[in-house]
């Protein structure tokens, strides 16, 4: 998956690439600090991105969920809890 800046998408290179091995159905920011990323992939896993600090390269957090996509019309999301 790769993270554009929406502001120069015609003239600047894309922010970072996150390690996914099949289809991101969704990625959202933190609401609180907007310092992570977490992605749903077709691979079963719900991956956090540490975008501030971390290594773009592995995950800080990664949750198997089971979700067979071949049963459902609508894509897998998870979203952040407000709390």
């Amino acid at each position: 998956a790769r993270l554009w800046d929406i502001r120069n998408l015609g003239t600047a290179p894309c922010l970072a690439e996150l390690a996914h091995t099949r289809v991101v159905n969704s990625a959202y920011f933190s609401p609180r600090t907007g310092s992570k990323i977490m992605t749903t992939c077709q691979d079963n896993r719900i991956r956090v991105w540490d975008y501030i600090f971390g290594d773009l390269k592995f995950p800080s957090r990664e949750i198997v969920h089971s979700h067979d996509f071949n049963r459902h019309l609508t894509c897998f999301r998870a979203e952040w809890d407000p709390k």
